[in-house]
């Protein structure tokens, strides 16, 4: 006799019969013991053994096995009553669908099996709103740039989905790149042309992948900070992201000129930016890159959220104000987040200007519109919340009046200073007219022996507002510039407005002239060499930084005073066997008030004592 069935308790029931039946019949005695014979027809009832539904996510995708026993197999499975969830099952048991909204529902599942017996079991599907966010990678595509044979590193980026993240390059596009685990996509970058490098991130559910277009230049091109943006952090968090550029002549060496704000922030000479944000808010950054030959300059945001994240960021929401259309003028500027309570304030950027005050509490702007003419006037708001955090917009009050509210030139004078060997450009801004369109014009200038700038030919742009100086042409001294711009130029009623600016060319930067490496150095021997450099003014101010295998040299070479101006000084006590990596810094300052400053990286080799 053959048991069939796979449960235990099963097997055990269909034993205790047939030895009941046995021991009825006058059977079992003696001692030979006791063996059924082979009964082909005692089966297991048919049973559904699933006893509870896993819990679902509201609109997310829902799946669950359900399982049978006993009876005669294949089975078939029927949805008896959805609940209204609108779930589906399979013959395999596969119970899907989208789940419904949050609430608990009654679903009743059937199974057939081959004999055409049917079981009906009822279960309760709860579903909960904890909607979590799905896993993707969001580096956008294309990557930054690369230089073809220059080293390039690009670190990817993942949301949502649950536990670490752990990334896999599946091809590189025959690009020899490599990508670690953790998201740093690294190597030299190939032959000029583009690659798709696909990738993919897995976390503790499941596995996303993505195809990322890489552009390689060839050749070399000019300096240039290609990083746009910065990923958000979050206050008391480690924070850390890398920045790049292109063209020049690596290494490069990075300044964070300004840290808008955020001082627990820091800029290594690599272009790594980390530290620990101390203020929540939306910050403005100014980075700076040189490669010993040529600087480049960037303005970056970077937003910083309240401890626990969310959309706590200081903000303020109120998009536009109101027309000034009455004699007394009242606007309420809105704000969400940051730290309360807030302090406003409020200023014009045109001239001439409203004139209008705000209140620092509320951020009520309040005015009289009998002494303004119509047209358009600027106006910019900045709000500091109680921690720190800052954030500004500006605005453009309209004054009806007139078919066309004139244009105004915004920018005060004087202009951004110029330096000779260095494209000079200033974006010049205005309000007014009806279009928003304007064509800027130098309609007169004044002590230019050469060229002057200009909005138009070549990259310039006369409807930008760009205004450029060729690096050939910019020359030391104190020029006068006048400009105009016209609103609405392809119209019946264009405007128009000049003004004269004060502009001022200093003469080159700084810029150390020193080629790498330096000469190499004797272990226990004093170390002195003196830098050259050109350019700048009349008084410099050296300092430098040394590191090894990536750690700080604290006893190092430096600039000690009482040597010429320029000399690295290594103490012989202090000069070991070794390979160094030294950032030499140089800041000038002219009689003119004119500072520059220059970064270069160098290496230099210790060698033991012959």
């Amino acid at each position: 006799m053959t048991i069939r069935g796979t449960t235990l308790i099963g097997r055990l029931a269909a034993l205790c019969t047939l030895l009941f039946a046995f021991t009825a019949c006058g059977g079992g005695g003696g001692d030979s013991g006791f063996l059924p014979p082979d009964d082909p027809d005692v089966t297991i009832d048919l049973a559904i053994t699933t006893t509870a539904l896993p819990n679902a996510v509201d609109g997310i995708a829902y799946t669950a096995l359900v399982e049978a026993d006993g009876g005669a197999k294949p089975y078939t499975w029927a949805v008896v009553n959805n609940g209204g969830t609108k779930l589906v099952i399979n013959n395999e048991g596969i119970l899907s669908g989208t789940a419904p909204s949050i609430g608990d529902y009654g679903v009743s599942l059937r199974v057939t099996d081959s004999t055409n017996t049917q079981v009906t079991n009822s279960f309760i599907l709860t579903v909960t709103g904890d909607t979590p966010v799905p896993l993707a990678i969001a580096t956008p595509s294309p990557l930054t740039g690369a230089e073809q044979g220059k080293p390039y590193t690009a670190i990817l980026e993942a949301v949502g989905g649950q536990g670490d993240y752990m990334w896999t390059l599946i091809d590189n596009s025959d690009s020899g790149l490599r990508l670690g685990p953790d998201g740093i996509l690294s190597g030299t970058a190939p032959a000029e042309g583009q690659y798709g490098i696909t990738v993919s991130v897995t976390d503790d559910t499941r596995t996303v992948s993505k195809v990322l277009i890489l552009e390689v230049t060839a050749g070399s091109s000019p300096l240039t900070i290609t990083a746009q943006s910065l990923p958000n952090g979050t206050i008391d968090d480690r924070y850390a992201a890398v920045l790049t550029a292109s063209g020049g002549d690596k290494p490069y060496a990075w300044t964070l000129v300004s840290n808008g704000g955020q001082s627990g922030l820091v800029l290594s000479s690599a272009g790594v930016l980390s530290g620990t944000p101390t203020l929540a808010g939306t910050f403005g950054l100014i980075i700076q890159v040189s490669d010993g030959i040529s600087t480049d300059q960037s303005a970056i945001t970077l937003t910083i959220a309240p401890a626990g994240g969310g959309s706590e960021v200081l903000d303020i929401t109120t998009g536009s104000l109101p027309d000034a259309d009455r004699t007394l003028y009242a606007a309420l500027v809105e704000a969400t987040g940051g730290e309360q309570p807030y302090v406003w304030s409020g200023n014009d950027i045109s001239v001439p200007g409203t004139g209008f005050q705000m209140n620092p509490a509320s951020g009520l702007i309040t005015g009289n519109t009998n002494e303004l003419l119509p047209g358009q006037y600027g106006y910019t708001v900045t709000l500091r919340g109680r921690a720190g955090a800052t954030d500004t917009r500006s605005y453009v009050i309209t004054v009806p009046g007139g078919d066309s509210p004139p244009v105004r030139i915004l920018t005060e004078n004087p202009l951004p200073e110029a330096s000779e060997t260095l494209l000079y450009t200033t974006i010049l801004r205005a309000v007014g007219g009806l279009t928003g369109q304007y064509l800027w014009s130098v309609v007169a200038d004044s002590g230019f022996g050469t060229p002057p700038p200009s909005f138009t030919g070549g990259a310039l742009d006369a409807s930008t507002g760009i205004l450029t100086w060729p690096a050939a042409a910019v020359m030391a001294g104190n020029y006068l510039i006048t400009i105009q711009v016209v609103a609405d130029p392809n119209s019946t009623t264009p405007s128009s407005d000049i003004r004269t600016y004060d502009l001022q060319a200093s003469g080159p930067p700084v810029r150390i002239t020193t080629d790498n490496p330096l000469p190499g150095g004797i272990v226990g021997t004093e170390y002195s060499f003196q830098f050259s450099i050109s350019g700048g003014g009349n008084t410099n101010t050296w300092s430098s930084a040394v590191t090894s295998n990536g750690s700080s040299v604290l006893d190092g070479p430096d600039f000690t005073t009482g040597f010429p101006n320029g000399t690295l000084i290594w103490q012989a006590t202090n000069v070991q066997q070794g390979n160094y990596v030294i950032t030499v810094k140089v800041v000038s300052q002219g009689d003119d008030g004119f500072a520059s400053e220059n970064t270069k990286v160098f290496n230099l080799g210790i060698l033991p004592k012959p």
